[in-house]
């Protein structure tokens, strides 16, 4: 697979997410959320720089703070990881919506925007990354809910692919978070 293709069909894939999501938060103006997530990723990879590579790429801690209107949700944080590379830190800007919704479960997608750094010595290099995911959330009681989601996910380092050696990875992220919310209006 072409690098460049591939990356052009995840561009392509997260703008037309991306439209489809602020369709749906201009259409209603109900209910409001503003939530902290917090969490567990695991990351196994598939493709180490486009060729069929299966291992572990490596964990991460998350936390962000979301917004949800209706069935419209955006937010950022931070992720903070170990890779076989060594540390990582990424600032994560997700959007999302709600795709079902029962009383107690809900079923979202999310594509979410991934610049980051490789911290190494003797100075850290800029990572980027794109992921999309789908999530399986369950509503404990009306201020936490428990989520395990899972997508696919692209890591690219430019500069070290220059310096260093080529630097792309394809693979999963799975993982579990827990969400809290702090404060909630309805119109």
């Amino acid at each position: 697979m072409d690098g460049n293709r591939a990356m052009r069909k995840i561009k392509a894939t997260i703008f037309i997410l991306f439209i489809i999501c602020s369709s749906i938060a201009a259409e209603s103006q109900n209910k409001q959320s503003l939530m902290i997530e917090t969490g567990l990723n695991f990351r196994p990879g598939l493709f180490y720089n486009w060729n069929w590579e299966p291992g572990y790429n490596g964990s991460a801690i998350t936390a962000s703070l979301n917004y949800q209107n209706n069935k419209f949700i955006m937010g950022g944080g931070l992720e903070a990881g170990y890779s076989y590379l060594g540390f990582d830190i990424f600032v994560p800007i997700k959007t999302g919506f709600v795709i079902a919704e029962t009383e107690k479960i809900e079923f979202l997608i999310q594509a979410v925007i991934l610049p980051g750094l490789l911290l190494t010595r003797p100075y850290p290099y800029f990572m980027i990354g794109i992921e999309t995911s789908a999530s399986l959330k369950w509503n404990i009681n009306d201020k936490i809910s428990f989520s395990l989601f899972a997508g696919p996910r692209y890591t690219a380092i430019p500069v070290y692919s220059i310096n260093v050696a080529p630097e792309n990875e394809l693979g999963l992220n799975a993982g579990v978070s827990s969400t809290f919310i702090i404060n909630q209006s309805k119109n």
